[in-house]
């Protein structure tokens, strides 16, 4: 009788190790899956941050090749308007 008792408490363990291992491996799935979440929005971050710069700097280029070109090359008209 002890001994069937002690298979059945065996057979217990063993299902509790079962379900032990599987939670364990759900937590570290979902550590691993925020972990990749987090690594990817960062790189995406600064994908973003530096397009925005260079954007920047481009329009702030061009500004001032329009304004060198206003000062530098730019002739006004030299006749008048007539109204009549």
């Amino acid at each position: 009788m002890r001994d069937s008792m002690d298979a059945i408490k065996k057979k217990n363990e063993a299902g509790m190790a079962l379900v032990t291992a599987l939670l364990s491996l759900l937590v570290l799935m979902t550590l691993s899956t925020g972990i990749i979440f987090v690594t990817q929005s960062g790189m995406w971050t600064s994908v973003s941050y530096r397009a925005l710069s260079q954007a920047r700097f481009e329009a702030e280029a061009g500004a001032q090749d329009a304004l060198r070109w206003f000062k530098y090359s730019y002739t006004p008209a030299t006749g008048r308007l007539r109204h009549d």
